[in-house]
């Protein structure tokens, strides 16, 4: 116990008098008040989402974290902070933590540093602490290292990008009356073309908001930089240039059927409105693989999925030349970018 906990603990001790009545004496004696601790504890969380509302904001507006993502960061944080007396990587060593809150708490303690140093307002003293925290964090050994030996040890085979001609046969055969509006799958042509130009997951594209499409939509008409945010794994939000998917965003635009968010065009069907981007992913997954086997390609389902994610990652990468301009487009890490052997073939 630290000596912030005791000192939490002794403000919330009732103390009792005793009188031995053999001896006389009188025995003083404490017992915590568990409702009082309670209520200690909810205050000093309180302050600590005070203190740290800016991070919160940073956490929000330019991580795009959830709120309550944002808001579990910022008390794992001050939590830390405040139980070791701004020591908080001490508490990774702790062996009383499962491994999985570990990971947890050092993802939150990264980006309370990275908070720290990117934030040009902050004082020095609270920079260099954000470096003292990042150095102690690149420390640490892995929480898991049983799991990473074995996850390494697979030999998993490198699934290629599929060809471009075929790229252009499927995006050709995407134009077909089945697959356009008035088809029975008036969704398959806007949003498979879409997964394919901007190399992004099916389940991805199910948030895109009516209001995101028609803001890009009227950005496009008026010659501005149109950008359409797109929200990734882990609550990462991205965005990709407009321009590469025109048609799709006119299309979405001019629906003929209301809807929220692309999950409600692709799935309407879907009674239960919080099932549609779910089932929407899978829909659009299996409009691909059926229009493939139209043109003759022929890939496992999970593989298939994969080579036409890297065809457009390829297509993206001949289009702007750089690993960061892919990797804001789509999300894959830099490092990952440059292991892909075949991004730099013709």
């Amino acid at each position: 116990m630290t000596d912030n906990q005791k000192m939490l603990e002794e403000a919330a001790v009732d103390y009792h008098e005793h009188v031995d009545h053999e001896t006389g004496q009188v025995q003083r004696y404490g017992v915590v008040n568990q409702a009082r601790l309670l209520e200690l504890r909810k205050r000093m969380a309180a302050t600590g989402r005070a203190v740290l509302e800016p991070f919160r904001d940073w956490l929000v507006e330019l991580e795009g974290k959830s709120d309550a993502r944002a808001d579990q960061v910022v008390a794992l944080s001050w939590t830390a902070m405040w139980e070791t007396s701004n020591r908080p990587w001490q508490k990774l060593y702790r062996t009383d933590i499962a491994w999985r809150q570990r990971l947890v708490l050092r993802g939150a303690l990264r980006l309370f540093a990275s908070w720290l140093l990117t934030s040009g307002d902050r004082p020095l003293v609270e920079q260099q602490f954000g470096k003292e925290l990042l150095n102690e964090l690149n420390k640490l050994p892995d929480a898991r290292p049983r799991l990473r030996d074995k996850r390494e040890a697979k030999d998993h085979p490198q699934v290629e990008p599929l060809p471009e001609e075929q790229i252009q046969q499927l995006l050709q055969q995407l134009k077909s009356r089945h697959y356009r509006v008035g088809g029975q799958y008036p969704w398959a042509h806007s949003c498979c073309s879409a997964v394919i130009k901007t190399a992004a997951k099916p389940a991805e594209l199910m948030w895109v908001t009516m209001d995101q499409v028609a803001r890009a939509y009227h950005d496009l008409e008026d010659g501005a930089e149109a950008t359409l945010p797109i929200w990734g794994s882990k609550s990462r939000a991205r965005v990709i240039p407009a321009a590469l998917i025109a048609e799709e965003i006119e299309t979405w635009h001019h629906w003929p059927a209301p809807w929220q968010v692309i999950a409600d065009i692709v799935a309407a069907r879907v009674t239960l409105a919080n099932r549609r981007p779910a089932r929407g992913g899978a829909m659009i997954s299996q409009q691909l693989r059926a229009a493939c086997t139209e043109i003759g390609i022929e890939h496992r389902p999970k593989a298939l999925r994969h080579a036409i994610r890297w065809a457009g990652v390829k297509r993206l990468y001949k289009q702007y030349g750089t690993y960061l301009a892919v990797q804001q487009i789509t999300g894959i890490p830099v490092e990952r970018l440059r292991r892909f052997a075949w991004l730099d073939e013709d």
